[in-house]
């Protein structure tokens, strides 16, 4: 199932504190940093734009903060702006991990008065949680840190400062709750879904970061601010783009520099452990991945970062993975309109060489499908009386059904060897009274989702299998094949569960061989496959289920899916194994869950 917030009616929660304690064993110091107020609001569906009034009038002079998150990876906010006419700028851009997006936005020398704040998206923005607030004794920002993680404390990294009279202001979004402040932070506010801001005061230059306890996927932003009254040099806005961005090793990417406010320095980090110092470097990518690249801005006024996650993408030119080169029709076939039945009824029926545009129904045995693109649903429904005699044999061949609520290869009794299979919510399924399904060098991808709809998506699917009445050793065998499920989340957060999904809904999931297979990453999803366990179900154990060799891709957040790569797997069952499964950048183990 795709990530998802709490949901909760709107609620709109303000707070007025006045005193702001600096560290323990810190000496005060002029125009020290005070909390002032805090309001949040937290809408429970999908906005383009949400806004939150403080509670009490504000001060002139003093300065806003605002911690602004959702829980989707596309959306990007489109302005900033309240009702005094203050104007606000990044502190810290849009980070984006976990599933999630948070930024932190400020503005100084604000007017005096009632003030409501608004945030404008690019598009609906799902389970927003917009808090702002309020201080006194901030002349201007500092530097910033951003990370995320799948589980356990937020921690947003190190920053370091280069003022000796700062503000502290944290900020965490989180897929479960916050429940209290970091070590040496003061909670201001932890919303109705779960997510927090703290702040503490610091009177020494230094390296500090911000932790606060939570339960579930994180992202944590530490922001440092000025102390004081006056206002110096702004510090830039970190921006940077580059040229190209995807490719084949070895890779060289052109990275130009795109701050604001005039930045006299630079420091990258190019997600492979490469960095430079220059404005606008260049990078050779050397081995196979998926790379963020983070860049801060430095000037007399402080500093600013920004992580592009994922942001470079490289492929080995000899991987040999199924994918467009070698799946699906040949190239220089020629391919003629089928004309023949829908409903296939003839035993030893062939098509081969043909466009069949159309649903094909199989009811029949020994069917062979060959060099041929099927625009249409393939069918082979194994609860029909007599279907244990139907089968299906498809090669070199692509399936391609668009947007549709249904498997673009369904049910059993399936041979596939070089398909290109697309479209739908899953790209083949085997079902739990299918006798045999085998599906060897594929590319499973691809599919297909409007807004506004809650579908739940996957590369492959087996909702349970038949165990000892299967033909031959394996109910189910996945070898050497490309599986991803691709599709981003929509405004509905409807998605991808898995690329792999042994989901055992109607009879145990037994007898399946999962071996050599590349299982793409997307943060979108939530494991890159389910092995079989399903508590909630009849059937919750699954047994001689074989996961080997298997290659997963670490995608941007390191760990091929938002919450990991594999769940409600058990390597203690009987006849289960978990052997060779590696990450794909670096060849190291990839661990049954119970092992993490």
């Amino acid at each position: 199932m795709p990530r998802r917030k709490p949901l909760l009616a709107a609620a709109t929660i303000a707070a007025t504190v006045t005193a702001l304690g600096l560290v323990p064993g810190t000496a005060a110091f002029a125009d020290a940093p005070a909390f002032v107020q805090v309001a949040g609001v937290t809408p429970p569906t999908p906005q383009s734009s949400v806004s939150v009034p403080f509670a009490d009038d504000e001060t002139a002079g003093n300065t806003n903060i605002l911690a602004i998150g959702w829980t989707d990876t596309t959306a990007s906010i489109a302005s900033v702006s309240d009702s005094a006419g203050n104007t606000y700028q990044a502190a810290i851009a849009t980070y984006r991990g976990a599933g999630m997006s948070q930024a932190i936005y400020y503005a100084t020398g604000i007017a005096a008065g009632a003030d409501t704040v608004t945030v404008t998206f690019d598009q609906p923005a799902s389970y927003v949680d917009l808090r702002v607030s309020e201080y006194s004794g901030v002349s201007g920002f500092d530097a910033g840190a951003s990370d995320s993680g799948a589980t356990g404390d937020g921690d947003s990294g190190t920053v370091a400062t280069t003022n000796a009279d700062d503000l502290l202001f944290a900020a965490g979004m989180s897929g479960g709750a916050y429940s209290a402040a970091g070590t040496g932070y003061t909670s201001r506010i932890i919303t109705g879904n779960g997510d927090i801001t703290q702040d503490r005061a610091v009177a020494a230059t230094g390296s500090y970061s911000a932790t606060a306890t939570n339960v579930g996927p994180w992202i944590m932003q530490l922001a440092a601010f000025k102390a004081g009254g006056g206002g110096g040099t702004p510090a830039p806005v970190a921006d940077f783009g580059g040229t190209p961005t995807s490719g084949t090793t070895p890779l060289n990417v052109q990275f130009t520099d795109a701050s604001t406010g005039a930045p006299t320095s630079w420091a990258w980090t190019f997600g492979d452990g490469g960095t430079s110092t220059a404005q606008n470097p260049s990078h050779t990518y050397a081995a196979a991945g998926t790379y963020s690249v983070s860049l801060t801005a430095t000037n007399a006024g402080g500093s600013d970062s920004v992580t592009k996650s994922g942001y470079v993408t490289v492929s080995s030119p000899t991987a040999g993975w199924p994918g467009p080169t070698n799946t699906g029709v040949p190239a220089g076939t020629t391919l003629t309109t089928y004309t023949g039945p829908c409903t296939i009824t003839a035993d030893d029926t062939v098509i081969d060489s043909q466009t069949v545009n159309c649903d094909l129904i199989i009811r029949a045995s020994n069917v062979t499908i060959t060099k041929s693109k099927v625009n249409g649903v393939i069918w082979l429904d194994v609860d029909n009386p007599g279907a244990d005699a139907w089968s299906l044999t498809m090669t070199d061949s692509e399936v391609d059904i668009g947007v549709r609520q249904i498997q673009a290869i369904c049910c059993g009794n399936l041979t596939l060897l070089r398909v290109n299979a697309h479209g739908g919510e899953t790209a083949t399924a085997c079902e739990e009274k299918s006798l045999h399904c085998s599906i060897t060098d594929s590319w499973l991808h691809g599919q297909g989702m409007p807004e506004d709809v809650d579908w739940h998506l996957g590369g492959f699917l087996s909702d349970g299998t038949r165990g000892a009445g299967c033909t031959g050793t394996w109910c189910i065998e996945l070898v050497h094949n490309t599986v991803a499920c691709d599709h981003p989340m929509n405004n509905l957060q409807g998605g991808c569960t898995g690329d792999i999904n042994l989901i055992p809904n109607f009879a145990t999931a037994s007898r399946v061989r999962i071996a050599n297979n590349y299982l793409v990453a997307n943060t979108d999803l939530a494991f890159c496959t389910y092995g079989g366990d399903k508590t909630t179900s009849p059937f919750p154990k699954g047994d001689h289920i074989s996961y080997e060799n298997n290659v997963f891709q670490r995608g941007s957040n390191g760990l091929c899916g938002g919450y990991g790569p594999v769940t409600d797997f058990d390597d203690t069952s009987p006849g289960n194994v978990w052997t060779g499964n590696v990450w794909e950048d670096d060849g190291s183990p990839v661990p049954p869950p119970q092992h993490w």
